[in-house]
């Protein structure tokens, strides 16, 4: 294991064991004091001073404002819960890293009056998946939240839809994000490059520079392990693959269970 790897191994240790029998998912940085104007969504919020905030980290269902028929499943659920969260109260806002959306929208963790992460509380609640834009800090305790949320079968979680596509029902590639889950068969590496085959069929992996920097064993140790995948499904030279580019992108179950062992969230 390299040397960064080691470090953001021990981070990741860290930052699990720093909460202790408390998850709260409190976001560091400049916190700025500010209150709602209008709620669009799940996700998605004005503040009083004009500005479009979009909750990074998470990602509600979408709510289709000109056909209600059409919202998606738990939209409007997503949308009642974090009005409650809210409650006409102010919040306390910390932007991310990547301060803005494709959109122009400000990306921020957002804290209620209660001292409640909300992003986390949508997560938990099951009412949002996770969703990783650039250097989310919080990414490795929203997932933990998502998990928690899933394992239980809380909100849209409960639903058929949302559940990972088994490897061995692959047969077409997929244009869209979504999840799959498999037990790890093998795990390859030559000079380039690094792939973890899962049921002996989907090669998930990349470029050994951005395997380097995730959070998953690059090595033979991690056989036998159960795993969800998210990520864009695409087949080349005749293997199905998936191409990753962020820790969050892996779900390793067993890991993941020990880790809700330790911490306790609300």
């Amino acid at each position: 294991m390299s040397l960064s790897r080691v470090i953001l191994f021990a981070g990741l240790v860290l930052s699990y064991h720093a909460f202790g029998q408390m998850l709260d998912c409190l976001p560091q940085g400049a916190a700025q004091q500010v209150t709602m104007a209008q709620l669009h969504d799940g996700d998605t919020i004005t503040l009083t001073d004009g500005r479009r905030i979009r909750f990074t980290g998470i990602d509600t269902p979408e709510l289709d404002h000109k056909q209600p028929s059409r919202n998606e499943p738990y939209a409007l659920q997503a949308r009642n819960r974090l009005d409650q969260l809210i409650d006409d109260k102010p919040l306390s806002m910390v932007v991310d890293r990547r301060p803005r959306d494709r959109h122009g929208r400000t990306l921020a963790h957002l804290v209620n009056h209660q001292g409640k992460n909300i992003n986390q509380q949508l997560l938990l609640g099951g009412y949002a998946k996770l969703m990783v834009i650039g250097d989310n800090d919080l990414w490795r305790c929203y997932n933990m939240a998502e998990w928690i949320a899933r394992r239980d079968k809380r909100g849209l979680w409960q639903l058929a839809a949302n559940q990972p596509l088994a490897v061995s029902q692959i047969n077409r590639p997929s244009k869209r994000w979504r999840e799959y889950r498999g037990t790890v068969t093998k795990f390859q590496r030559n000079q380039n490059h690094s792939w973890w085959l899962l049921d002996n069929k989907l090669w998930v992996g990349g470029e050994n520079q951005v395997i380097e920097q995730l959070l998953i064993p690059a090595n033979p140790s991690v056989a036998g392990e159960d795993w969800i995948v998210r990520g864009v499904l695409y087949e080349s030279y005749g293997k199905w693959r998936i191409r990753l580019n962020h820790s969050s992108q892996v779900i390793r179950i067993d890991e993941m269970e020990r880790w809700v062992d330790k911490v306790k969230p609300d």
